[in-house]
């Protein structure tokens, strides 16, 4: 239900900017929480580690770490003028 993505999401953004409000950062790890066969045997040990049994699923995974420079850490994006095609 949209709904519940929409409030699984601020949830996470509160998790996260709590996080950053005491120093730490929280990244989000996806790769192997996708769904197709390339990934299927990393996947399995990823369940098996964590002790996680079918059908349940991990629906998220984050890391949390404490960086030297909290306030230092920039997205690297570009200006919009550098890579608008006309």
């Amino acid at each position: 239900m949209p709904s519940d993505w929409v409030g699984i999401g601020r949830s996470y953004l509160r998790l996260q900017l709590a996080a950053q409000r005491d120093g730490y950062a929280l990244h989000p790890l996806s790769q192997v929480l996708q769904e197709y066969s390339k990934i299927e045997n990393l996947q399995q040990k990823f369940h098996t580690m964590l002790g996680i049994k079918t059908p349940s699923k991990v629906q998220m995974w984050v890391r949390l770490g404490k960086p030297e420079d909290l306030d230092r850490m920039l997205s690297p994006r570009r200006e919009l003028e550098k890579i608008i095609v006309s």
